[in-house]
This record gives C-alpha cells, structure tokens and sequence, in this order.
C-alpha cells in the first residue's frame, strides 16, 4: 500500500519532537549553569516528572530509530540482516522501500540514530557536569607571591 508523502514527512517530523524538547532543556541548563542556585534546580527538576519524562520518551526514540535503522539495513544490503537469508525473506517480514528510496532512508535513519544517542548522551551527562562543578568549589586556589630578591636578602639575616 503506497503512502502518501506528505504523511511519511509528518511522520518523520513527529519523530523529531522529543529530541526538541530535550534540547530545549538543555539549552535551558546551559542558560543556567553556573548560577549559584544551579545545583538546586538541577536537583529539583531532575526528580521532575517533565525530565523523566523527556528522557523516557528520547530512550524510546532512541530504541525506535534503532530498531528501524535495523530494518532499513537490513533492506538495502540483506547480508546484514539477522534473519537467515535462505530460510527467511526480509521482504517478507517487513516491507522494504525500492533500493534508492532505501538508501535515502538510511541516511536520514542513521542521521536520526546518531542524534537521538548525543541528546540522550547529553542528558545523561548533566550529573556529571554537576558533580563536577561540585568538585570544583571545594579546590583551593594558592596564591603564590610573586619572588623579590631584594625582600628576600633583607629577611635572610
């Protein structure tokens, strides 16, 4: 059954929505960083139903696009595929695009791949990045004198 273009294109628009949100809330925590209350609304909102949320809904995604990443290779060279060629037909267990369609596809899937592990990858690292800054306020910072020969001779003796 042929789709319609337009409807593949919203599909794939749809897709993008929880990479968006996330970014929004990174581009929020990057605004507020090193602000001293930082530490603080980091705490507060990742106990957060809405950053729950967006994480679960992007590690969805990110399986999703795997998984279709998975099929579109599986399409373009059936030597990859999982199922064994000879007792299995992947046509039969998905239909798969013509062989340029496919191609295109895979791009655009592997596109959507690698971009769904760096938000994810992102999001996860924002405990990092607080635990560093954590560690960062308890170093002391010596201040060193700067070295006075004629100061020095004068408390030598």
């Amino acid at each position: 059954m042929p789709q319609d273009p337009n409807t593949y294109s919203l599909q794939h628009l749809l897709e993008y929505i929880p990479i968006f949100l996330a970014m929004l809330f990174l581009l929020y925590y990057a605004h507020t960083f090193h602000r001293p209350s930082a530490h603080l609304s980091y705490r507060m909102a990742q106990t957060s139903w809405y950053h729950e949320t967006i994480l679960l809904i992007n590690m969805l995604s990110l399986l999703r696009s795997a998984v279709q990443l998975g099929f579109v290779l599986c399409c373009v060279s059936p030597h990859l595929c999982v199922a064994d060629g000879g007792r299995h037909q992947p046509s039969k267990l998905f239909e798969c695009p013509a062989k340029l369609k496919a191609e295109e596809l895979l791009r655009y899937e592997a596109f959507q791949f690698m971009s769904s592990v760096l938000v994810v990858s992102a999001m996860l690292s924002l405990k990092f990045g607080h635990i560093l800054q954590d560690l960062e306020t308890r170093v002391h910072h010596a201040t060193l004198t700067p070295f006075d020969p004629v100061t020095r001779l004068r408390y030598s003796y």
